[in-house]
């Protein structure tokens, strides 16, 4: 089941071969289904559709989606950094997180791996909240709301 989603990842329609930007509606269009089907990443089609009716581009939080899915943790981390430093990294991590829990769940031949790396995006999260000086502030940080994602 999700090699199909994998491949249809690295389709030419999903990825646009042509050298121009990949849109929202062209994601959804191709990923749309398989995302609604196997609910890998939470909130991720209303992602899509936020950016869509936003007219917004594509951005490293789906790089990062796709790079957990792919489960490749160094390429994670390096759009995750990227994604980091003008966006809302707690989350991001957190959503990976949970998406690789996710996946875990229907790779049963990979699951060891997907859970070690949903831990260690959790983790990710974590060393940042320990930033915050309050249990206060740390509920402030993850409960603020996200106009692009849900």
């Amino acid at each position: 089941r999700m090699p199909e989603l994998i491949r249809a990842f690295g389709s030419e329609e999903a990825l646009d071969a042509e050298g121009c930007k990949t849109t929202p509606k062209t994601f959804l269009d191709v990923l749309g289904p398989w995302f609604r089907k196997y609910k890998l990443v939470p909130g991720y089609v209303t992602h899509l559709e936020i950016l869509k009716d936003a007219k917004k581009e594509l951005g490293f939080s789906s790089l990062i989606v796709w790079a957990v899915l792919i489960g490749n943790q160094t390429l994670a981390r390096i759009f995750w950094q990227w994604h980091a430093e003008d966006h809302d990294p707690i989350r991001m991590a957190l959503i990976a997180s949970q998406t690789a829990s996710n996946v875990a769940r229907i790779l049963n031949n990979e699951s060891k791996k997907y859970e070690e790396q949903a831990t260690m995006y959790e983790g990710w999260a974590h060393e940042l909240l320990d930033y915050c000086r309050a249990q206060r502030d740390a509920q402030i940080v993850l409960l603020r709301r996200n106009i692009f994602w849900p």
